[in-house]
């Protein structure tokens, strides 16, 4: 092989790596399927406890969020999606699942807080 078939073949190997760089990065959507499961767990979540509720929907969030190709702990990807249309409800309910969980005496959790978490999501996600 020549030297000039050999830069050939790197640069086709090149290019191949930058095309399925810039295509590996765009933003995947959620099947059918997997909106219908989500759906099931946030309506099954509803019936829980309140507290168990709402980590049920931060758990949901966690997992559409790595569905959509995302990746590090829920706070990093939220960090990365400042452009969602919910992300201050969010953080605020990511907190809020975050103190129930940590703190000795949990915050009180009410009905409307885990029904406007489980609307954000399939308002932003699942619509």
């Amino acid at each position: 092989m020549s030297s000039a078939n050999i830069a050939y073949i790197i640069l086709i190997i090149l290019w191949l790596l930058i095309v399925y760089s810039l295509f590996s990065n765009l933003p995947k959507k959620l099947s059918t399927s997997k909106k219908a499961y989500f759906r099931s767990v946030l309506n099954n979540a509803t019936s829980k406890e309140l507290h168990a509720a709402l980590i049920s929907c931060d758990t949901v969030l966690e997992h559409i969020l790595r569905e959509l190709g995302n990746e590090g702990t829920l706070g990093e990807m939220l960090q990365k999606k400042k452009k969602l249309k919910n992300i201050e409800l969010f953080w605020k309910y990511h907190k809020l699942r975050n103190k129930a969980v940590h703190e000795i005496v949990p915050p009180k959790i009410t009905t409307t807080d885990v029904a406007l978490f489980e609307r954000a999501i399939v308002e932003e996600f699942l619509g």
